[in-house]
């Protein structure tokens, strides 16, 4: 005997999207842009993630591409609570990380890795 599935529907993804807070294509289109969408702020959602706050010429490396040493860079904790010194081992890498730039905007996501004895974020997503 088969079966199929003749329906599916997503009633969330992840902690920030449910159904109950979602809002269709169609009624989208129909919205006043200016003043009813409610936006979320990509930094928010990745409040889990370690935060490098990093200085114009980290960031137009990461622009490229390249991976950037995190001596180089302020790292915040996950938790986002304090500015700290962290060390990073290969023991305790990889970890995942997002870079801001002086105005807090998001530059990328990607991973702290260790070689060598030195830590280094590499990107995997470049938002600008």
């Amino acid at each position: 005997m088969g079966a199929h599935l003749t329906s599916l529907e997503r009633l969330s993804c992840g902690e920030w999207f449910r159904t109950d807070n979602s809002v269709s294509v169609e009624k989208l289109g129909k919205m006043d842009m200016e003043n009813k969408i409610p936006w979320i702020c990509p930094s928010d959602i990745l409040n889990h993630f370690y935060t490098l706050a990093a200085s114009s010429g980290i960031v137009a490396d990461i622009k490229h591409g390249r991976a950037v040493q995190i001596s180089e860079m302020t790292c915040i904790n996950e938790n986002l609570k304090n500015t700290e010194k962290i060390y990073f081992t290969k023991e305790n890498t990889p970890k995942q990380a997002k870079v801001t730039d002086s105005s807090q905007n998001l530059v990328a996501i990607g991973q702290i890795i260790c070689e060598n004895s030195r830590s280094y974020f590499k990107p995997s997503k470049v938002f600008i």
